[in-house]
């Protein structure tokens, strides 16, 4: 493992247990992934290392940052699994494809463009609101507010769009 992937893995882990009340556990891997994280009802959340690097470049953030973002969106799936019994991870799949942060990709580096400008759809903000993962999904847009950079003569965008 390379240092700085040790320092990302200690800053994360340190912002993930200040974030949350009882946070579920939060596992960082090295190990390639497709997506931005995985949720499981038993084992929490996992987020990985892979790519972290070139893709916070490419978007000209942290890769901390990247890294929490990703975490922070396993966290809002994973409390609607908690407070949800009868939903199981498939439930919550993104429907449409789209630029939202929840939408699948095909490959883990496809989501580079996306952090460009990240956002959530109104559709998961209000998704996740209905599941009961209120904290979480604010959580999530505020995280993704501060990587928003103002334009020209324009406010920051807003981290939900329509």
């Amino acid at each position: 493992m390379k240092p700085a992937a040790q320092q990302w893995e200690y800053e994360v882990q340190s912002w993930w247990n200040n974030l949350a009340v009882d946070p579920p556990p939060l596992r960082i891997t090295h190990a390639a992934m497709r997506g931005l994280f995985s949720v499981s009802p038993f084992s929490g959340v996992t987020v990985s290392t892979d790519q972290a690097e070139g893709i916070s470049l490419f978007a000209g953030i942290s890769p901390v940052k990247f890294l929490c973002v990703c975490a922070a969106l396993g966290l809002t799936q994973w409390r609607a699994l908690d407070l949800n019994a009868m939903l199981v991870a498939e439930d919550l799949a993104h429907v449409e494809p789209g630029e939202c942060l929840f939408a699948p990709r095909s490959h883990r580096s496809d989501y580079a463009l996306a952090f460009e400008d990240p956002f959530l759809c109104a559709g998961c903000f209000d998704f996740y609101h209905c599941l009961g993962a209120d904290r979480e999904i604010v959580a999530a847009a505020e995280l993704l507010r501060s990587l928003r950079k103002p334009t020209l003569g324009n406010p920051i965008p807003a981290p939900v769009r329509h």
